[in-house]
């Protein structure tokens, strides 16, 4: 790393900083990274290009004190570049989860403008949310110092630097300003290099870390809504909890009031400070209370469980309703405040409803109905109504009384937090729907939680019977543990991928036998379509009954790929490949983004995944079959084994590129096609497969 300060700068040293950064941004490649990051990189790389455009002119003009100056600032906002370039490091696809990065991607484009907030999550424990105007930091270099830069009549990017001041002139807005001068620099890029217009740039940033998350715990992905909540608030044109905390204060004359009637002995001079410091704490309060009640409303069910069993392990039920030093509400505060909230809401007040009500009841399925239990009993654990505390006696330290105040104040007027938050999330999802029932049964069955029809809106149901599955079946050790953040995974990438339109279904007829042999196209669809209880039913998530042909299914490429590298080894023994396979040594692991491509050179061989996640019958195995087009590029599918009778899971593709040609290769193309074929009779449960790679989602 290099020294990036803006003193004592020469021209060589800031030709080879933007040399530097440029390097730095070529590392981010669309193939490993969010297109969060990819977005915050493109506008970086315009600014970038445009500074080294300028340098490369005053390389060969005279030299004078004006042209110091002018050296000095653009080394100044390379620093400022350089320093915004650290945010998009650790967001690649291995290290921030693409399934964690979806759902925070899918919050945001549904509760905010995409335009104007951006996140990225990275995997750092040093703090939570990290919010930046990214508007303001961005245009203290464009409308800050490239004006001056073209004063004087100084041709920058083959346009009279009057443009640029002309721009700023025209437009008092800041913003506006710096968006106007970064279209023109695009616009130049395009003309030059034949680039494709670069996204306009975001008003804010939020960097998002995994503080106190496994990375593949996928039971607490839903706390990232709490960070995701700040940073929409944040993003306001007035922070939403300015306001909040305005109308929630006490102000100097009713503190006044108050230490009055509490008859302690104050100063005048003090009631400034006083006021600072009961400001101060409601401030914070109702920060974090809000973002509390926003992610309520953002993920339901899934998110008030989440947060439970992440502050269970922090805070003790006995805790100050305000923590004394930091004036962070206390567990049971915003647990109360949350479950108040979850269940005013419309589906959940009926589900609560017919829960009470013996006829009704009836009505309910078993999951909605633990639901309602599990509602219940958080009810009576967090008791009745919030109370205010009791004034201290004179002789108590000022601390105490001044904490007592903050936290009356919150609790008296509680419900302004809970109207901001409303207007912020004006539809909640609140995740209880006639469709849990089915989707605790896939998990109980060893399938991803995901409907034929789900899209993006599925994420908290899929989280609501996460946790109500949970609290079902309370899986104990953790390969069980394991293989249910697996499938809960799973969904999440297929709720949040797009997918190919589907073809119409083809007609299929009730076949008058479902014997052994190779499945025709007829008993596939029968056996898809069985009850999920059957053994003989071959589970296809998702389902898309238009691939089905006469005697097979196509299946789709998945977004995880392995490629294998030459390895520090003299030699594998293959007697313990299994041992050797799970040093990770021998290949590097992708996530390629749907619409992006793999490139598969002459010579390389690569394990892809499905994108469908199979389960099959106890009464039948597959094995898969390259389709004929593809063959003849030279790219040969196939599967290391036959796909085993109760196996749950992706199948692991062998690609292997034998032709001269490098292939691209895509997730979600038609890769291959599953070959099914019936046993002579129902395999019994201690001979179904158990092995390593039930479940598996990763190749």
């Amino acid at each position: 790393m290099i020294s990036m300060s803006p003193e004592s700068q020469t021209l060589e040293t800031v030709i080879r900083r933007a040399s530097t950064v440029k390097a730095e941004l070529a590392l981010f490649t669309s193939a490993e990274y969010p297109p969060e990051t990819i977005q915050l990189r493109g506008v970086i790389s315009t600014l970038v290009n445009y500074i080294s455009d300028v340098l490369e002119s005053i390389k060969h003009s005279p030299t004078s004190p004006e042209t110091s100056l002018q050296v000095q600032q653009l080394g100044r906002s390379l620093h400022e570049l350089y320093a915004m370039v650290r945010f998009l490091r650790d967001s690649a696809s291995l290290s921030t989860p693409p399934a964690l990065q979806a759902v925070v991607s899918f919050l945001v484009s549904k509760y905010s403008s995409a335009r104007k907030l951006l996140t990225i999550v990275r995997p750092q424990w040093e703090y939570n949310c990290e919010f930046i105007n990214l508007s303001y930091e961005l245009s203290q270099i464009t409308v800050g110092r490239l004006p001056a830069l073209a004063a004087g009549g100084r041709h920058l990017l083959d346009e009279p630097g009057l443009v640029v001041r002309d721009v700023v002139a025209k437009t008092p807005d800041v913003i506006k300003a710096s968006q106007a001068i970064l279209d023109m620099m695009r616009r130049r890029e395009k003309q030059r290099d034949g680039m494709e217009s670069q996204p306009r740039v975001p008003h804010y940033i939020g960097v998002l870390s995994l503080a106190g998350i496994e990375k593949h715990d996928v039971y607490l992905y839903p706390m990232m809504a709490h960070e995701v909540a700040h940073a929409i608030a944040y993003s306001r044109p007035i922070p939403a909890h300015y306001p909040v905390t305005a109308r929630i204060a006490y102000g100097r004359t009713k503190l006044e009031r108050a230490l009055k009637r509490s008859k302690r002995s104050f100063a005048l001079s003090e009631l400034a400070t006083w006021d600072e410091i009961v400001t101060r704490r409601i401030e914070i309060c109702v920060r974090e209370l809000l973002a509390d009640l926003i992610a309520t409303r953002m993920l339901g069910v899934g998110y008030f469980f989440g947060l439970a069993s992440f502050l269970g392990g922090l805070y003790q039920w006995s805790d100050p309703l305000l923590a004394p030093g930091s004036s962070y509400p206390s567990m049971r505060l915003r647990l109360k405040l949350c479950l108040e909230e979850l269940i005013s809401l419309p589906d959940i007040e009926q589900t609560l409803a017919a829960a009470e009500n013996r006829r009704a009841r009836r009505t309910l399925d078993p999951s909605s109905l633990h639901l309602a239990r599990m509602l219940g009993d958080w009810t009576s654990r967090l008791g009745d109504e919030l109370k205010e505390l009791p004034d201290p006696p004179p002789t108590a330290d000022d601390e105490d009384y001044l904490l007592m105040l903050s936290t009356n104040a919150v609790i008296h007027k509680r419900a302004l937090i809970v109207d901001a938050a409303r207007r912020i999330v004006p539809d909640a999802g609140t995740s209880v729907t006639s469709s849990l029932q089915h989707r605790t049964a896939h998990l109980d069955h060893r399938l991803p939680p995901l409907l034929a029809n789900d899209a993006e809106g599925a994420i908290p149901e899929i989280f609501t019977a996460a946790w109500v599955h949970r609290s079902l079946s309370r899986p104990t050790g953790t390969p069980e543990y394991d293989r249910r953040n697996r499938l809960l995974t799973k969904a999440i990438e297929l709720a949040t991928s797009p997918r190919p339109e589907s073809k119409p279904a083809k007609k299929t007829m009730e076949p008058k036998t479902i014997s052994q042999g190779v499945f025709s196209g007829d008993v596939l669809a029968v056996r898809a379509k069985l009850r999920i209880t059957d053994r003989r039913r071959l589970a296809i998530v998702p389902l898309d009954l238009s691939t089905i042909a006469a005697a097979s299914l196509d299946v789709h490429l998945g977004n995880w790929f392995k490629l294998s590298r030459r390895p520090k080894v003299a030699s594998i023994d293959i007697s313990h490949a299994k041992d050797f396979l799970k040093t990770g040594v021998l290949h590097d692991e992708f996530f390629v983004k749907t619409g992006e491509a793999l490139i598969l050179h002459a010579g390389d061989f690569a394990l892809g995944i499905t994108q469908e996640f199979f389960g099959m019958p106890d009464d039948a195995m597959a094995f898969v079959e390259g389709k004929s087009s593809i063959g003849r590029t030279g790219l040969i599918v196939a599967t290391a084994t036959q796909v085993a009778p109760g196996f749950h899971g992706c199948i692991v593709l062998e690609l292997a590129n034998t032709g001269t040609v490098p292939l691209e290769i895509k997730p979600g193309m038609e890769i291959a096609q599953l070959v099914v074929i019936g046993t002579s009779a129902i395999v019994s449960k201690e001979l179904l497969y158990s092995g390593d790679y039930d479940c598996q989602i990763r190749p």
